[in-house]
């Protein structure tokens, strides 16, 4: 598929329902929240410790408001066509951070637009009292690494599959009005879903190649910030690279009151 602005890309589902249970899948889930009114909306994000989830700060942060939406709920490797929405329980926010400069500009996405919730430990069924990246796993992280890199899109967009079911769009990143852009035909609610470098399971013998830096494996890089699309073409996403701000709220939140990092 090629999109507006003739950035070549793929998006499918994962693949069969139950990969999704698997890892580095089943880091990646949907994201339920309120607003002050009553509203209640979702977007997607990831695991990237065992108590962190990253997703965006527009799915955290009601400027109408100027303050944090309310009763978080996040379902990892979430599947709505199942009886079970997910295999590893849903989980509550304990505490949640975006950066200052966000809450600043109620421009609503721009290139601050990330954040990170810390989730609550529970009893998880059968699993007894966890951390939600215990039973899920957790992917890495990188700031300044998206330009130029082919990335993994992951989450739950309302146009494919009702957003009952996690998709993934294979694009190069692109340059453009000065932010990272992929063609992609997810649209809302894959907000805050995780943009990842050398995503899934890797074969043996893969050596890499150049300075390295494009190497680390399941890292990422950036979340899904806003998309639009022109006419009847295919969306084109745009992304918040995880930047300078991204490592002072991360080290924010290794210094909350639990053990996160």
């Amino acid at each position: 598929m090629v999109s507006a602005f003739d950035y070549p890309f793929t998006t499918i589902r994962t693949g069969p329902r139950l990969i999704t249970r698997d890892y580095p899948y089943a880091t990646v889930g949907k994201l339920f929240f309120e607003s002050a009114g009553g509203g209640r909306f979702s977007c997607s994000g990831a695991m990237i410790d065992k108590r962190l989830v990253i997703t965006a700060a527009h799915c955290m942060w009601d400027h109408q408001e100027d303050d944090f939406y309310s009763n978080f709920r996040f379902f990892p490797a979430y599947d709505g066509t199942r009886s079970f929405l997910t295999p590893y329980c849903q989980w509550a926010a304990e505490d949640g951070i975006v950066p200052w400069e966000y809450t600043a500009d109620d421009s609503v996405v721009n290139e601050y637009d990330f954040g990170i919730l810390q989730l609550r430990d529970r009893n998880c069924r059968q699993y007894g009292e966890v951390s939600a990246g215990e039973l899920t796993g957790w992917l890495g992280w990188a700031s300044h690494h998206l330009i130029g890199n082919n990335i993994t899109e992951l989450g739950y967009p309302g146009n494919l599959d009702s957003g009952q079911v996690m998709q993934k769009t294979h694009s190069d990143v692109v340059l453009n009005d000065d932010t990272g852009q992929i063609g992609s035909a997810q649209s809302g609610g894959s907000s805050g879903g995780p943009w990842v470098q050398n995503f899934g399971i890797h074969p043996d013998g893969i050596v890499p190649i150049g300075d390295g830096s494009f190497d680390q494996k399941k890292t990422v890089v950036a979340v899904k910030s806003y998309g639009f699309v022109d006419h009847d073409a295919f969306q084109v996403g745009g992304a918040s690279i995880l930047n300078d701000a991204w490592e002072r709220i991360w080290d924010n939140a290794c210094d909350w009151e639990w053990d996160n990092c």
